[in-house]
């Protein structure tokens, strides 16, 4: 089982990740499934309705989970998961996001350190045994690299809150595997 990030929506997922820092972002992922590889087509950044504990608490509003479920039937594509960050903590669930996960879909958690992705991972949850599996994630395509390195026109350098060195996965940022 693989979760494959299509090429611009990996770079708007790390975008998102770090606008949202320092408190934890989210949202929806919209894609299709094909076999063992899951694809993610579109970032749908959601809100987070948590008030008190933003630093380390997320609760997506269901207006964003159904605003992407809409999207994704316009496009022939399915809700295939969710994403939200971790400021400066680890990209790994929490036994929070464990008791509020759903069996189905996928989940990706996003470390953010000092405003920059600084690791992603993707997780199924084992729902008998109530924990999360890790599964592979990989974009299709890098964001560009610092200037003058050949990126496309106009764009040379990482987009905000890209990983440094301006590579995505799994270049010059940790992967974390289970």
């Amino acid at each position: 089982m693989t979760l494959v990030v299509e090429e611009g929506e990996a770079g708007r997922l790390w975008r998102l990740a770090a606008a949202a820092y320092p408190e934890e972002g989210c949202g929806v992922l919209v894609g299709a499934a094909a076999g063992d590889v899951t694809r993610v087509t579109v970032v749908v950044e959601g809100r987070n309705l948590v008030q008190e504990r933003r630093l380390d608490r997320y609760e997506l509003d269901p207006a964003d989970i159904l605003r992407a479920d809409r999207l994704a039937r316009q496009r022939g594509l399915e809700v295939v998961g969710f994403y939200h960050t971790h400021p400066d903590h680890p990209a790994r669930p929490s036994p929070f996001d464990t008791e509020r996960a759903w069996p189905g879909y996928h989940y990706v958690v996003i470390a953010v350190e000092r405003g920059r992705v600084a690791a992603a991972t993707a997780w199924v949850l084992d729902e008998p045994a109530r924990r999360f599996d890790a599964v592979p994630m990989v974009p299709e395509v890098a964001v560009p690299g610092p200037p003058g390195t050949g990126g496309p026109p106009g764009q040379d350098g990482p987009g905000p809150g890209a990983p440094a060195g301006g590579a995505i996965l799994p270049a010059d940022m940790t992967v974390e595997r289970g």
